[in-house]
């Protein structure tokens, strides 16, 4: 166990773990005195009441965390006597505790501390933590002015053993409630076992959509008032923890539809989502000369539909191939038209039963094809502007590369750049597109944006942002999409 000097006349005393009975009335300004100064030549000690603490045996008087021996001053709170005051208490250096005193004892109370723990380790885990808090004092003088004691090493090590997590952390399965399935708690949405204490859902949702989690109890007692509620109704938190009031009526929303997934971690009691990393999938056709591999990725939009705008023929002008199957041309394995080679504006989207169901624009030109996965259909658009600008080059410029030129490959003329296994190992001000090697045309955004795949901005005032990671990249200079796919 660590002591800790503090004063030159010691007194070695052992000191047993107990309650603190007593309030230091004034802990709510702790660091706030008329004067501070350095006093010399004054030392002394102090030790942890115990080596190891458990929230879940302490009751609810105050935990004595901390004792200080001393015999130079009485801690005495007498306005006539100098005394002792613990003035910080800090847990592993970035969490400020809350806490009284009693006689000679530093004390905290066990919901304090478990919020503390709660707040540095981003976590309810019931796990034993090995904390460090470091502690300050000052000697009050009979004026009320403060003397800040000198302290060489002023931090004890103590073992904390976090409260148990509540049953419903602990139950057989959990559910999606929400508009995505019409708050049906007779029938909610499932989460998927991860078999490691998480629980994973990945599905497509519409714009403000309202949702709460539910356990398996709440589901078999169709209890409404057992699920797991927002802090606030209309949280748009994406990451929080599953401990608010489930009688509230809280309910968090997502504001932007699309693709989300998300998580349940019951080792730690959170929750999270986030827009769900997009499957791949491939043109192959006329655009890039019937290349079957990675180079020519379709834009998703999120919600299942993803595009691919070039110069079409009008004739068999190819297929979608998910990422999966791709250099495979084997039936089944890619997506298109129920009839090969059909030219119609718009139609069903199948899965090809022989080497066929090539799509076909309505006629040659520029045109943009539109996927959706999801409700299996598919449409063209024909581009107003069908003259568009030709550069010489494209590249990707950011901290990764010093804010130089990393330079893509145009898919024969179809104005798509792509490149692959790009390693972008460090993010600080984000990711730009820029043409022909020079910053009087570059796409980014005109507003925050932190998602793997959209529309940039010609002129965007704010950079394009994902995390470190190997990806292919991909981009096309007629639209300004671009696609981040994550290896």
């Amino acid at each position: 166990m660590k002591k800790i000097y503090l004063y030159t006349t010691l007194v070695a005393a052992a000191m047993s773990f107990a309650a603190c009975t007593e309030d230091y009335t004034d802990w709510a300004d702790p660091q706030s005195y008329s004067q501070e100064s350095q006093q010399s030549g004054v030392n002394g000690i102090i030790e942890a009441t115990s080596s190891t603490i458990d929230l879940n045996n302490v009751g609810d008087e105050n935990i004595a965390l901390i004792n200080l021996l001393s015999v130079l001053q009485p801690l005495s709170n007498d306005s006539q006597a100098p005394y002792v005051k613990f003035s910080k208490l800090v847990l592993n250096g970035e969490v400020d505790v809350p806490f009284t005193t009693s006689g000679n004892q530093l004390c905290v109370t066990a919901d304090d501390l478990a919020a503390a723990l709660k707040t540095y380790y981003n976590s309810l885990a019931y796990t034993p933590r090995e904390c460090t808090f470091e502690v300050a004092a000052s000697l009050i003088n009979a004026d009320g002015v403060a003397t800040l004691i000198p302290i060489e090493d002023n931090t004890v090590d103590i073992t904390v053993i976090p409260f148990e997590l509540p049953a419903n952390a602990k139950e057989s399965a959990y559910y999606y409630v929400g508009g995505y399935n019409g708050w049906n708690l007779a029938s909610p949405t499932p989460f998927e076992d991860k078999g490691d204490g998480t629980y994973e859902l990945t599905i497509t949702i519409g714009d403000e959509e309202w949702f709460c989690f539910a356990p398996q109890s709440a589901v078999t007692a169709q209890d409404w008032n057992a699920l797991f509620r927002a802090p606030s109704n209309g949280c748009e938190d994406t990451f929080g923890f599953l401990d608010e009031d489930p009688t509230s009526g809280n309910s968090f929303k997502c504001s932007k539809g699309g693709d989300y997934t998300f998580v349940l971690d019951m080792n730690n009691y959170t929750f999270t989502y986030y827009a769900a990393i997009a499957k791949a999938y491939y043109f192959v056709g006329t655009p890039n000369g019937w290349d079957n591999s990675r180079v020519s990725a379709m834009y998703p939009q999120g919600g299942g539909e993803y595009t691919f705008t070039a110069y079409f023929s009008g004739a068999w002008d190819g297929r979608a191939i998910p990422a999966s199957n791709i250099g495979s041309w084997d039936r089944g394995t890619a997506l298109g038209a129920s009839e090969n080679g059909a030219t119609d504006a718009s139609g069903t989207l199948v899965w090809n039963t022989e080497n066929d169901g090539n799509v076909a624009s309505p006629e040659a030109g520029y045109w943009t094809w539109t996927m959706n996965v999801t409700d299996m259909t598919y449409y063209w658009t024909k581009l107003d502007n069908q003259s568009p600008t030709e550069y010489t080059n494209i590249s990707l410029s950011g901290d990764f590369n010093g804010w130089g030129d990393t330079e893509l490959t145009q898919v024969g003329t179809s104005h798509n750049w792509y490149i692959l296994d790009l390693n972008i190992s460090e993010v600080t001000y984000g990711v730009a597109f820029k043409a022909n090697l020079s910053w009087d045309i570059k796409w980014a955004r005109n507003s925050d944006y932190n998602d793997l795949y959209g529309t940039a901005d010609m002129g965007g005032a704010n950079n394009l942002w994902v995390d470190p990671g190997v990806y292919d990249v991909y981009f096309n200079d007629i639209t300004g999409q671009f696609f981040f796919n994550k290896q």
